[in-house]
């Protein structure tokens, strides 16, 4: 989801709901549960009406949510619900789903290894209307789950879509920080591959 200056931001371009207000919205209810400070969250966004026409209120609702939750420290950097911790990237690529997912697949052959852990079980792919997917697991028994959709094309034309890479099962924020910055960097260097070849 991003870091708390991150998702607060976000969420402030995309509600005009600022920082403080979100955190005066939820002072009465400090103590709640993350699922129930999302729903509030939401029922808020649900107000907004025309404004947040099109946006996926759920997922706005948990970064807000989140965001609180780092906010009051009951939630570490980069940690999820269930207390673990995670990290993620993303890259979007001109290209429809099935020609990222493919040259994804040929690139991810030679990783061999992220963050200088091994990947420990053969990838596994498979697809549905509106996803691709490429999963595995590294030698540490991180899931490592990567995800394709498609995005709205270019003004040409021309497909797009985004590929996005999850890891679950981390054990702090330092750690999560490092797989973040090797995905970043492996992205980077798959979109470098995959321009090129285009």
């Amino acid at each position: 989801m991003g870091t708390r200056d991150d998702l607060w931001g976000a969420s402030t371009r995309a509600t005009g709901i600022t920082e403080e207000q979100w955190l005066e919205f939820f002072a009465p209810h400090a103590q709640a549960p993350h699922a129930e400070l999302a729903k509030l969250a939401h029922a808020k966004l649900l107000e907004l009406g025309e404004q947040m026409e099109g946006q996926n209120l759920h997922w706005w609702a948990q970064g807000i949510a989140i965001a609180y939750e780092y906010h009051t420290g009951r939630r570490a950097q980069a940690q999820r619900c269930d207390g673990t911790f995670g990290a993620s990237a993303s890259k979007t690529l001109s290209g429809t789903m099935d020609e990222i997912a493919d040259q994804w697949a040929d690139f991810a052959l030679s990783l061999g290894e992220v963050a200088g852990v091994p990947i420990g079980e053969e990838p596994r792919r498979n697809a549905t209307e509106k996803w691709r997917y490429w999963r595995t697991e590294l030698a540490n028994g991180a899931p490592v789950s990567v995800s394709i959709t498609a995005k709205p094309p270019a003004k040409d034309g021309t497909p797009k879509a985004v590929l996005a890479v999850d890891m679950r099962n981390l054990n702090s924020t330092e750690q999560s920080e490092e797989f973040k910055a090797a995905w970043k960097e492996i992205l980077a260097d798959f979109a470098k591959v995959y321009t090129q070849s285009r």
